[in-house]
């Protein structure tokens, strides 16, 4: 959807354990396209910069907004010591709440690292406008009469990611402050390999992989793998001749990251304090572990990753990948870095320098220019929710009714697209012609998605209710027909709606 023009590109990665944001001026992109400032975060414990802070927010006794990032953990932990922190909310890595969600609606709680409640929509949306003020105080520095609508957003998501999902990120933008007319959504993998792309351009070599000038040359594929704190989001290109991308194995992953190891380290100290069979010994202060025990924490996540990426590689698609491009905050781990390529010995393995900021760094010039990739795949198989007439040769029993004089068959799906099949970028698929029948109070037409590439009915197993194609309080006429257009090459599903009779129109993003 098409936006004003704007003074700045601003891109906020809002990460499982580490979040931060970056921006750049079209004049300072036009000179050189991998600049962007990156805030300088300060933590309290260690006196350390770095520029991403820990995605920690913290709530007072009355729910108001108190600290977030590491003003937050320390704002916290004081009040541990003082034992005055049961009564205030303490959330941190509540990204992941995200992960497994499959329905849209944003009325569902997360709990705080004490168990108590608070929506999830308030928790991320304070999140968001934390980081969105720092971000315009930070600018103003430079244009001192810069405001939020001058600014062209971008916020960072995991390409594996659920449709609604997305959805919920861009309602917390919104609730946060951000127009959703100036607000995109960027996946992760796809801002990483864009700032690697542009590494060779700006005559960059890596130590790790050579020459990236090979990687991006026509014919060429590659696969991005965004190992990031919660999740492993990876995703694979084919170079086309004009320099673009398209898609060619669709993003997939899991939830791998480097948490996982964090999870393993905490067993330890749990089998630690109890009994277990590890090799630890004590010298003065410090705590010293066998090698082999140590490397036990990374072993299960780093086998998981490793055998992934070889189930990938071995498909028809990824059989002539040549190049791994490993970005991400735990692409930072030599325990992971060593095991990709002693794993994958005859590919090239790309860990650009900064790997943890690659995604921030991409995601800012993909708002300048989005124009990389030509092609994706999709996701899942998409359809509408029908009924029909009742036809015993082709329908099951029990999804028989009486409508209207006639015996019906409920809970179709009406096929839009495959799982997997090609979607150009900015192209609506063709029209689909349907009635309007009814207005449920949330909505109309019901939108599904299925892992399965010809679902018969809705309720299959592998099926989820995504969201409605109108929602509540559109202008549409009950019983008459309406023409839907999707595009679904987008990083978000766009929908556009035409009913002739009204001669009303709608436009919009799925969940908006």
């Amino acid at each position: 959807m098409a936006t004003k023009n704007y003074l700045l590109v601003a891109a906020i990665d809002f990460g499982t354990t580490y979040s931060g944001y970056a921006y750049s001026s079209r004049e300072d992109f036009e000179k050189e396209r991998t600049k962007a400032y990156l805030k300088q975060w300060v933590d309290p414990g260690s006196s350390m910069m770095y520029n991403k802070t820990s995605t920690c927010i913290l709530f007072d006794e009355s729910v108001n907004f108190s600290k977030f990032g590491f003003e937050a953990e320390a704002k916290y932990l004081d009040l541990i010591m003082d034992n005055e922190h049961r009564t205030w909310y303490f959330f941190r890595r509540f990204k992941m709440t995200l992960y497994d969600k499959q329905s849209s609606g944003d009325g569902w709680f997360i709990e705080d690292e004490t168990g108590k409640q608070l929506p999830a929509l308030v928790v991320f949306s304070e999140s968001i406008k934390y980081l969105k003020h720092s971000l315009l105080e930070e600018a103003k520095k430079q244009q001192t009469d810069i405001v939020v609508d001058d600014i062209k957003w971008i916020l960072t998501v995991p390409a594996i990611w659920s449709d609604p999902a997305k959805a919920f990120m861009r309602r917390a933008a919104v609730e946060a402050g951000i127009d959703t007319n100036i607000l995109t959504i960027a996946l992760e993998p796809e801002a990483a390999a864009l700032f690697v792309k542009h590494l060779s351009v700006d005559r960059q070599l890596d130590e790790e992989g050579g020459d990236l000038f090979r990687t991006f040359a026509p014919g060429s594929k590659y696969i991005v793998v965004d190992a990031g704190g919660g999740t492993i989001d990876i995703t694979a290109h084919e170079v086309l001749n004009d320099g673009t991308v398209r898609e060619i194995i669709k993003s997939n992953g899991g939830n791998w990251g480097g948490t996982s190891v964090d999870r393993n380290y905490i067993d330890f100290i749990k089998c630690l304090i109890g009994h277990g069979n590890i090799s630890i010994s004590f010298i003065g202060d410090k705590l010293r572990l066998a090698p082999k025990d140590a490397a036990s924490f990374f072993a299960e996540t780093v086998t998981e990753i490793t055998r992934h990426l070889k189930s990938l590689l071995q498909q028809k698609s990824g059989k002539d990948i040549a190049t791994i491009i490993l970005v991400g905050g735990f692409a930072e781990s030599p325990m992971l870095t060593q095991a990709v390529k002693s794993t994958f010995s005859e590919m090239r393995v790309i860990i650009p320098h900064e790997a943890a900021w690659s995604v921030l760094r991409g995601a800012v010039i993909f708002g300048h220019d989005p124009g990389l990739i030509k092609e994706r795949r999709s996701k899942y198989t998409y359809g509408l929710a029908v009924f029909d007439k009742f036809d015993p040769k082709k329908h099951d029993e029990k999804y028989k009714y009486e409508g209207d004089g006639e015996i019906r068959c409920a809970c179709l799906f009406s096929k839009l697209i495959s799982i997997d099949d090609p979607v150009t970028v900015g192209e609506y698929r063709k029209a689909e012609k349907y009635m309007l029948t009814d207005i449920e109070d949330e909505g109309s037409m019901e939108l599904y998605t299925s892992e399965s590439s010809d679902p018969k009915y809705i309720d299959e197993k592998g099926c989820s209710f995504v969201g409605y194609i109108l929602s509540a309080g559109h202008n549409f006429v009950v019983n008459e027909i309406v023409e839907v257009m999707m595009r679904f090459g987008e990083t978000e599903v766009e929908i556009k709606v035409y009913q002739p009779k009204s001669n009303t129109i709608s436009s919009y993003y799925l969940g908006q």
